[in-house]
Formats: structure tokens, sequence, C-alpha cells
């Protein structure tokens, strides 16, 4: 049976997505289209970054953490992140893959950040009251020959890291396509990534100066076949998804919160609809699967 989406029924979380999406659309009705002036107004919620299909919105740390208290008050896991996620208006976001299956294939320092880099599953709620009644996320399963090709990035990815002395992470040098970009976002403005991972005592356990965690957290390889690998994800480029991927499944809309599967290759679609898709996102700690947290929720204990 095809299982990569659940939706949440009305619960005690809601008045915690409520907050996000009052957050949201408080801020972004200030919003003029200057960047620099929206960033440097203190009452603003959230930062906005501007790239070539559009704007990308990232929450500011103290709302994320709040957010992230909120939640831990009521949920029985452990938060890691709340993200934004935009898809622009008649724009589609390449198929990716989250998850750490065939990471093995890499280096061990790469394997212990990817696990707590990566995600089996989200979930995602709307943060506005678009129509989005033609926009889906679609999944798909991969072919034999790009289980090869992510072997092989995996084998390689670390191959390619320069050497040369980084002060950190140059967020604005690795911007190259859209799902960099989201990427690049994700790591620029959350606590959990970089932060955490450059810890004193993480860093620590993960026997890895600062110095290679960033040089992990920005490697990547190209198979030069339709696939590029990243330490956040994966993605197959557009020309080659009808090669490598066949579709299984999709959700059209999304008007209430949904746990969504991130370990299998999806993507969003909005190329059929006038707005842009604005949805918040929560991650959790990275050993709860998608399957895990669903059995939760239907057992009711998810919350506590």
């Amino acid at each position: 049976m095809i299982d990569n989406h659940f939706q949440l029924v009305s619960s005690e979380l809601d008045p915690n997505f409520q907050f996000a999406k009052d957050c949201f659309g408080r801020s972004y009705e200030r919003f003029t289209g200057d960047v620099n002036e929206f960033n440097r107004n203190g009452n603003n919620d959230l930062f906005i970054s501007k790239y070539e299909l559009g704007h990308l919105y990232a929450w500011k740390t103290g709302v994320m953490n709040k957010m992230i208290r909120d939640l831990e008050r009521k949920v029985t896991i452990p938060v890691d992140e709340f993200a934004i996620l935009q898809t622009p208006a008649h724009g589609t976001y390449q198929w990716h893959l989250e998850g750490t299956e065939y990471t093995e294939h890499s280096t061990e320092q790469f394997r212990h950040i990817v696990s707590m880099t990566r995600r089996s599953v989200a979930l995602n709620y709307p943060l506005d009251n678009a129509d989005l009644s033609n926009s889906r996320i679609e999944w798909a399963t991969s072919s034999d020959k790009l289980k090869e090709l992510l072997i092989d990035g995996y084998s390689n990815i670390m191959k390619s890291v320069a050497h040369e002395p980084t002060a950190g992470v140059d967020i604005e040098l690795l911007s190259h396509n859209f799902a960099d970009d989201h990427i690049n976002l994700r790591l620029k403005n959350t606590t959990f990534h970089i932060g955490k991972l450059q810890h004193p005592n993480i860093s620590e356990a993960l026997k890895l100066t600062p110095k290679e965690i960033n040089d992990i957290l920005t490697a990547s390889h190209d198979t030069g076949e339709g696939l590029s690998v990243k330490a956040i994800l994966s993605n197959v480029y557009d020309n080659h998804d009808e090669l490598l991927l066949t579709k299984v499944d999709e959700y059209y809309d999304m008007t209430v919160p949904t746990l969504i599967k991130t370990n299998q290759w999806h993507r969003v679609d909005n190329s059929h609809v006038d707005e842009d898709r604005n949805m918040g996102s929560i991650s959790f700690n990275p050993e709860y699967s998608y399957s895990d947290i669903k059995k939760l929720i239907m057992n009711n204990e998810f919350i506590k």
C-alpha cells in the first residue's frame, strides 16, 4: 500500500499552527518589495531573501525557538526546527530525496553529519489562505540506475572537498538553483544545523573540527548523469527525471497540517497555480521515521 502522507485531524496543536500563520501574515503584509527595509524592521518575525525566481522566507531565530519550545510542551518527541518552504506561482521544485539510505557508502564523518541534518518525515501546514487546489506533492520510486548513481555520489562526495582554510559557510556562494536556495536558507537561519553541529560538545563527540563540519555541509557531487548529492539532500535534474524515476503518488492542496514522507523521492508541482505556495514545515529528531510518528498519532501517543 502506498503511504506517503497523513492528515492530522483537529487537535491541541491547532493553536501552534495558527500562531505561525499569524506571525507570517502580520510580517508579510508589511513587505513592500524592499528586502533590506523589511529585514531591518525588528517587528517582523521572519527574514526575506531575494533570489532568481522570487523570494524566500525564514523565521528569525528567537521566533523559531519559541515555536519549538511551545510545541515541545505538547508533543512527546523532540522537535528540531521550524522552517518555511516556498514554491513560487507557476514554479516546480526539483525531485529530491532526504533520509539516510545508501549513505553507508560515504565516509563515517559524512554519515554522522547526514544523520543529524537530514530527515525522513516533515509535518507541513499552510501559512496563508492561498488557493492551492491545483498544487500538489508528488512521490516517485527510483530506478536501479538511480540507486547506482546514489551509491556513486555518496562514495565520491568527500573527494571533491576543497581543503583551503575557511572561516565558515559562505551561503551566498552556494546558491546555484531553486533547490539549493531552499537548502542554503535552511542552513543559514536555523539554530539546528550549523549552530548545533558546531557546538563544542557536538563537535568533540563527532571528532570533527568546525571547519571539517563546514566542509561536509557544503560538499556536493554531481554524477554527470542527472543526480546531484549534497549533505542536506540529493536531487534529480528535471531533464533526467523520466529516465530515473517512476511517479507513484500525488497529494493535492494542503488545507490541514499533514505528515509528509521525505525519504521517498518527491517534489512540489505548483506550475498550474497563480499564487505562491507557502508552507510551514516542522522537523523532528532524525531517529523518528514517518511510520514512527504516524503510529504515535494513531495510538494517541503523539500529544502529551
